[in-house]
């Protein structure tokens, strides 16, 4: 069998000639992520960091050389959760004219499906619901809101690219920096016996809406109001554990 194509490797100037027609500028954070070659990641953002169309970007550059008939998946807590990504996709799509308007199915309640011109299906599911991640394995899938959802649940994902040989993309923010999402992005900042790797999009990795970066006015403004532990964790999208944890050895993945 001839190795599968590893979509989630397209080249640099590939990625920025696609993003620059369809208006993505993405920072410096956002790209160096982007860049990885790791097929599974970790990217953690801050409030307000861009998160979600991070995510449809990279979603984005897997579907542009995926080969027709490949389906990807977008997973949410809910079908609700799994939306913004979708519709920044249904977007960028849309820009570069490779949307077919007839094959978009877009129902208040429930699972939405997009096809592309060149024949490559997306659709939302929601890992609420285990029945909705069987069937025919997706070619890579997008993981979004992750920490609100379960081990079990990236485990059944990671099992269901196992067959495609696809990429997994965690993201979301940090619902408190204890569970299984901070000790994954914990592991996954150096060597692991996973493959994989973890980034952290900062809130003032945004520039659209913090065009001072770390030293915007309104991020100093976060950082005096916050106490450091919180904004680090809300804002710096890194995991913050408290000091008076009994049991420091306890870990969600293995126990």
């Amino acid at each position: 069998m001839a190795p599968r194509p590893q979509i989630w490797r397209l080249p640099e100037p590939q990625r920025l000639a696609l993003w620059q027609v369809e208006g993505y500028d993405p920072s410096p954070e956002q790209l160096a992520a982007h860049l990885d070659p790791h097929r599974l990641k970790l990217v953690a953002g801050g409030e307000r960091a861009g998160k979600s169309r991070f995510s449809a970007e990279e979603l984005l550059t897997w579907v542009m050389v995926a080969e027709r008939g490949s389906l990807f998946w977008i997973v949410g807590p809910d079908y609700d959760l799994a939306r913004p990504e979708a519709e920044h996709l249904l977007r960028s799509l849309g820009r570069l004219g490779l949307l077919d308007a007839d094959a978009v199915s877009q129902p208040r309640q429930g699972s939405w499906r997009i096809t592309t011109l060149h024949g490559v299906e997306i659709s939302t599911r929601t890992s609420a619901d285990p029945a909705t991640l069987a069937g025919r394995a997706p070619h890579g899938v997008l993981m979004v809101e992750a920490a609100q959802q379960t081990y079990e649940a990236m485990l059944r994902l990671r099992g269901r690219v196992a067959e495609t040989r696809g990429p997994l993309l965690l993201s979301g923010t940090f619902e408190g920096s204890l569970g299984w999402y901070a000790e994954t992005w914990t592991a996954w900042q150096g060597d692991n016996v996973d493959g994989g790797r973890s980034f952290s999009l900062p809130t003032w990795s945004n520039r659209a809406l913090f065009p001072g970066g770390r030293n915007d006015p309104e991020i100093k403004a976060l950082e005096a109001t916050y106490p450091a532990d919180t904004f680090q964790e809300r804002f710096g999208a890194l995991p913050c554990p408290p000091a008076t944890l009994v049991f420091k050895e306890f870990a969600h993945t293995k126990h």
